[in-house]
């Protein structure tokens, strides 16, 4: 094994290029791939507080009856709770969201707020539900947020789709950039693989130096990504004031999986040594 190390550190030193290009390039797809996964992260979290705020606003005509409507709303499959926001309230409620109209009077009529359970805040349901309010006796208007809670949905499941390609990208095109990245090292160093196989060395033993040139180009490219994933939360976190779901893992998956496909592409280009 000592043996293999010091072959390993002497295929880096004799291709500093390609060493540091099949690096780059992993730390590239890998960063990309991470901070497209990070943003996914970040708008599920966002999605997810949007989906606990989730509120359906039904606003009553003035010869409604709450107590009927209220009835009636509660016995909907979906709804968790039901309160009913008299004008008066709902005209201190809106004092208190935007003080600058304290003093100003309003007319403004009762309304059902309906929170719904959490296996129905997804958009889709929700819209479901809203028809539903909107039949009651006595409501006029619906108001849920539908068209945010929608933006918000697409956002993420268009991120999710992102991050897939971005996989395939980081996975294929590592591969690619570390096998003809060692297959250049072995082709440098082919008469130390030669004589290795005439003194008796296994063809495993000759290739482990190899696999693991490999195995460091994606696991340092990895690493330095995961740094820019950690960087990046920390900076988005800030921002959005949302901890990313699952960065912890993330960040130990990303120098796992250059590892991992480092191996795969050096393994592949060492198909020909026998």
């Amino acid at each position: 094994m000592r043996e293999a190390t010091r072959e390993f550190w002497r295929g880096l030193v004799a291709s500093p290029v390609a060493t540091w290009f099949a690096i780059a390039t992993s730390f590239f797809l890998f960063g990309l791939f991470g901070v497209s996964l990070l943003v996914s992260q970040l708008s599920f979290g966002l999605l997810e507080r949007l989906r606990e705020a989730a509120r359906i606003e039904a606003f009553l005509s003035p010869d409604a009856d709450p107590d009927l409507a209220r009835g009636l709303a509660e016995e909907l499959a979906g709804v968790g709770a039901v309160a009913y926001v008299s004008g008066e309230d709902a005209l201190r409620e809106l004092w208190r969201e935007f003080p600058e109209l304290r003093g100003v009077e309003a007319p403004l009529g009762g309304s059902l707020r309906i929170t719904p359970t959490p296996s129905w805040r997804r958009a889709e349901l929700l819209g479901l539900l809203a028809e539903k309010v909107s039949l009651l006796p006595g409501v006029e208007e619906v108001y849920w947020g539908e068209e945010f809670l929608r933006k918000a949905e697409n956002f993420y499941k268009a991120g999710v789709f992102a991050t897939a390609a971005l996989f395939l990208l980081a996975f294929f095109g590592a591969t690619f950039v570390i096998f003809h990245s060692v297959r250049l090292v072995v082709e440098r160093r082919k008469e130390v693989v030669e004589l290795a196989l005439l003194l008796g060395a296994s063809p495993a033993r000759a290739k482990l130096p190899f696999a693991l040139d490999g195995a460091f180009f994606g696991l340092v490219g990895g690493g330095l990504a995961s740094g820019l994933v950690w960087g990046a939360a920390r900076l988005l976190a800030l921002l959005v004031g949302v901890e990313p779901v699952g960065l912890s893992w993330t960040l130990s998956a990303l120098p796992a999986a250059g590892a991992l496909l480092g191996l795969l592409g050096a393994w592949s280009a060492l198909g020909e040594v026998k």
